[in-house]
């Protein structure tokens, strides 16, 4: 697979991950969670919040498909939005052993995403065009 064949591949994998997930945790955050037997937070915008972040980030990467080398910042940017989320709910998995099963699944996720998004962005140095 070529170089953009493969980033191109991870980067709508991951605008179409991050935007459905950010699409129903910003539509409806508390039916989303009784879905998978969560009890209702007392907030909806300690959800709507991250669940915004992640449609902006979907959009970016949706950007970056266009011209990925000349993007290839995008892609770091990306790739630091997911060792955030690894280090923050990995973190307390981790430390705490008590994070709720809801959110280890996305640390799984987000792990992969940031493997193939490091590759993404090693490979696309020196490829960079100027804006």
């Amino acid at each position: 697979m070529k170089v953009t064949a493969l980033t191109r591949a991870v980067l709508i994998a991951t605008a179409l991950y991050d935007g459905v997930l950010g699409g129903v945790f910003l539509a409806s955050p508390q039916q989303a969670l009784g879905w998978i037997d969560v009890p209702p937070i007392n907030h909806v915008g300690y959800l709507q919040f991250p669940a915004a972040m992640l449609l902006i980030f979907a959009f970016m990467f949706a950007h970056a498909v266009l011209s990925p080398a000349r993007h290839r910042n995008l892609v770091g940017y990306g790739l630091l939005l997911k060792l955030a989320y690894i280090g923050v709910a990995g973190g307390h998995w981790i430390a705490d052993g008590d994070l709720p099963f809801i959110w280890k699944p996305f640390v799984i996720v987000d792990a992969v995403f940031a493997v193939l998004l490091l590759v993404c962005w090693w490979r696309l140095r020196g490829n960079a065009k100027p804006a």
